[in-house]
């Protein structure tokens, strides 16, 4: 009887610092959620109360080609794209100037003579987008911005089917897209129209997609 009664004894012993330990463990846990949603919190109220904003931004693109040439048709690919941004805000008003790294691609199909070709458009620009917002919905965690400006490309790489000596150095795009604001980060989709060629009577519009992410 005796031993049963210490067995029983140092069982309730070994359970009730368990049970010690675990509340201990969830407290500590609590603790940290505690304290990285004060300092997630903290964080936004900064952000939002400071006009300036930097950070890098990621995303995908779809190709658009247009040309006059006889015959031309075209079908665009996914490509990828990224950079950096800085934007002011005053008020509903915002400026942003962005720097990003495009890659371009998809296929083309034009007559020369009555005869049918084929080509592989591949290539990549550096593209210097600046632009101006309006916000037009202002709501404690999400914005929503309606932007529009122009697009400086000029071009880095060329391959596929196309010959190098043709592609233009740059060309000028004009954009229009909307953005939506939540603390730390911005998500962008626009559309931007080529003004210039890239090559030989073919231009290539984006349409884009982003997220980007606020370091200041």
């Amino acid at each position: 009887m005796v031993v049963v009664l210490s067995l029983l004894t140092k069982t309730k012993a070994k359970r009730r610092r368990l049970i010690d330990k675990t509340l201990s463990l969830n407290l500590f846990v609590m603790k940290k959620f505690i304290a990285l949603f004060i300092l997630f919190v903290s964080g936004s109220a900064i952000y939002a109360q400071s006009p300036f904003d930097l950070g890098v931004k990621a995303g995908g693109n779809y190709s658009v080609f247009y040309s006059d040439a006889d015959g031309f048709s075209s079908n665009g690919n996914v490509s990828y794209t990224g950079g950096v941004f800085a934007r002011l805000r005053a008020k509903r008003l915002s400026a942003q100037a962005e720097i990003l790294y495009v890659g371009v691609n998809g296929k083309g199909k034009y007559e020369i003579e009555g005869q049918e070709f084929e080509a592989d458009f591949v290539f990549s620009n550096l593209d210097l987008p600046l632009m101006v917002g309006y916000k037009f919905i202002d709501a404690k965690v999400l914005k929503f911005r309606l932007n529009g400006g122009v697009i400086q490309s000029f071009n880095l790489t060329q391959g596929g089917d196309l010959v190098g000596d043709d592609f233009e150095d740059g060309y000028t795009n004009v954009a229009l897209g909307v953005s939506a604001d939540i603390p730390l980060l911005v998500f962008d989709v626009r559309y931007q129209h080529p003004l210039g060629e890239f090559y030989d009577e073919i231009q290539a519009g984006l349409v884009t997609l982003t997220v980007g992410v606020k370091f200041f």
